[in-house]
C-alpha cells in the first residue's frame, strides 16, 4: 500500500492537483491493460514466472521458444523473433527490457539476472554469411548477470558472450566477445574504456 501512496504523491507533485485527477483514470486503465496483456502472453509462452509485466505492443513471433523467470519487465513495442523454430530465449530474474528493443534469438540467447536493456537495443544471433538468401546460421549468445545496455546499442552475431557487470555505452556496437568482468565498453566497434 505504501508503494501506491508514493506513486500518487509523485504524480500529484509532478502534475498538480487538478491534472492529477484528470490523469489518474488514464493511468489506472493503462495499468489494467498492461496486466491483462501480461496474463494473455502467460498463456502462450513456454514458461512465465511471477510478477512479469509485458506492455502493450510487445510481439513474440515464437512464444513457445520464450522462457521468462520472475520480476521481468518488457517495454512496449519490443519484438522477439527467430528465423528458425528452435531458437530459444531465456530471461532470468529481474531482467528489464526497455521499449522498442528488437531481439533475434535464432541462435539461443540467455539474458542473465539483473540485466537492463535500455530503449532501442538490437541483438542479433544468426548470420547468413555472404549470401543473404542462404539458411540462417545460429550463433548463441550469453549475457551474464548485472549488465546494462545503453540506449541504441547493438550486439552483432559475432558476439557470443558478455561478462557479468558490463556496462555498454549508448550507441555502441558489440562485435566480439567480452570476457573481462566489471568493465565499461563503448564505441563502434566497442572496446573496453574503463575498469571498475
Amino acid at each position: 500500500m505504501n508503494k501506491y501512496l508514493k506513486k500518487i504523491q509523485n504524480l500529484i507533485s509532478k502534475s498538480g492537483f487538478i491534472l492529477f485527477f484528470l490523469r489518474l483514470p488514464v493511468r489506472i486503465v493503462k495499468n489494467l491493460f498492461i496486466k491483462l496483456n501480461s496474463l494473455f502472453w502467460k498463456l502462450f509462452l513456454k514458461e512465465c514466472g511471477s510478477n512479469v509485466l509485458i506492455e502493450l505492443g510487445v510481439k513474440f513471433e515464437n512464444p513457445k521458444s520464450v522462457i521468462i523467470k520472475d520480476n521481468v519487465y518488457i517495454g512496449s513495442n519490443s519484438t522477439f523473433g527467430s528465423e528458425l523454430n528452435g531458437g530459444i530465449i531465456i530471461l532470468e530474474n529481474n531482467v528489464h527490457i526497455g521499449r522498442n528493443c528488437k531481439i533475434d534469438h535464432t541462435g539461443d540467447i540467455l539474458i542473465s539476472k539483473d540485466t537492463l536493456l535500455s530503449e532501442n537495443v538490437r541483438i542479433l544471433s544468426h548470420t547468413h554469411g555472404y549470401n543473404p538468401k542462404s539458411n540462417p546460421i545460429p550463433k548463441p549468445l550469453i549475457i551474464n548477470e548485472n549488465c546494462w545496455f545503453g540506449l541504441n546499442s547493438i550486439v552483432t552475431e559475432n558476439c557470443n558472450i558478455i561478462a557479468k557487470n558490463t556496462i555498454i555505452a549508448t550507441a555502441s556496437v558489440i562485435s566480439k566477445d567480452f570476457l573481462e568482468e566489471n568493465c565499461v565498453i563503448a564505441g563502434i566497434p566497442a572496446k573496453i574504456i574503463k575498469r571498475f
